[in-house]
C-alpha cells in the first residue's frame, strides 16, 4: 500500500510536471509565432514590393519604347525646325532612359520571380504589335499640320497618363536605382511636355 501510494504520488507529480511543461512550451511556441509574424509579414511585404517594382519597370520600358517610336516617326515627317529639335530631344531622353531601365531589368534584384514571370515580362517588352500600333498607322498616313497636331496630341496624352505612375513609383519603389532613373525620366518628361505645350500655344497664337 505504501509503495503503491508512493507510486501514485510520483505519478501525480509527474503528470503535474508534464502539464506544466506543456503549458510553458505552448506559451513559448505562441510567443515565437508572434515574434515570427512581423518577419514573415515583412518578407511578404518585401516580395510584394519587388513584384510591384518589376511590374512598373516593365511598364516604364514599354512607355519609353513607344516614345522612341513616335519620335522616329516625327523625325521623318515634321518640317518645323524647332519642333524637330524637341522631337529629337524626346528621342534622346527616352532612349537614354531605356538604357538605364534595361540594365535594371537584367539585374537579378529587379526581376526576382519565377521563370514563367520572367518569360512573360520578356514577351511583353519584346511585343511591339500593340505599341500604339493603331496610332502609329494613323499618324503615318498623315502629313503637314494634320500630322503635327496629331503627333503632339498623342505624345502629350501619353505623358499625362504616365506622369502619375512615375510620381507614385518615386514614393513606393524599394529599389533606389529604379527611383533615381524614374526621377530623371520624370524631370525630362515634364520638360518635354512643357516645350511641346509652349510650341503648340505659340503656333496657335500665330495663326
Amino acid at each position: 500500500m505504501i509503495a503503491t501510494g508512493a507510486n501514485n504520488v510520483k505519478l501525480l507529480f509527474g503528470t503535474l510536471f508534464i502539464t506544466a511543461f506543456s503549458l510553458t512550451a505552448s506559451k513559448i511556441s505562441r510567443s515565437n509565432d508572434l515574434e515570427a509574424t512581423p518577419g514573415k509579414s515583412h518578407f511578404i511585404s518585401a516580395a510584394r514590393s519587388v513584384a510591384e517594382d518589376t511590374s512598373f519597370l516593365v511598364k516604364a520600358i514599354k512607355f519609353h519604347q513607344q516614345q522612341v517610336m513616335l519620335a522616329d516617326i516625327a523625325d521623318k515627317k515634321l518640317t518645323d525646325t524647332s519642333l524637330k529639335r524637341i522631337a529629337s530631344q524626346i528621342r534622346v531622353d527616352h532612349q537614354t532612359a531605356l538604357g538605364e531601365l534595361f540594365k535594371l531589368y537584367k539585374s537579378t534584384g529587379s526581376t526576382s520571380g519565377s521563370d514563367l514571370e520572367k518569360r512573360w515580362n520578356d514577351s511583353l517588352i519584346a511585343d511591339r504589335t500593340n505599341d500604339l500600333s493603331k496610332e502609329e498607322k494613323k499618324v503615318s498616313d498623315m502629313a503637314g499640320v494634320q500630322f503635327t497636331n496629331r503627333w503632339i496630341g498623342i505624345v502629350l496624352r501619353e505623358y499625362d497618363h504616365i506622369i502619375p505612375e512615375f510620381q507614385s513609383a518615386l514614393h513606393t519603389s524599394m529599389n533606389e536605382k529604379l527611383r533615381n532613373a524614374t526621377s530623371v525620366a520624370l524631370t525630362n518628361i515634364k520638360e518635354n511636355r512643357k516645350e511641346l505645350n509652349n510650341w503648340r500655344s505659340g503656333n496657335q497664337a500665330a495663326r
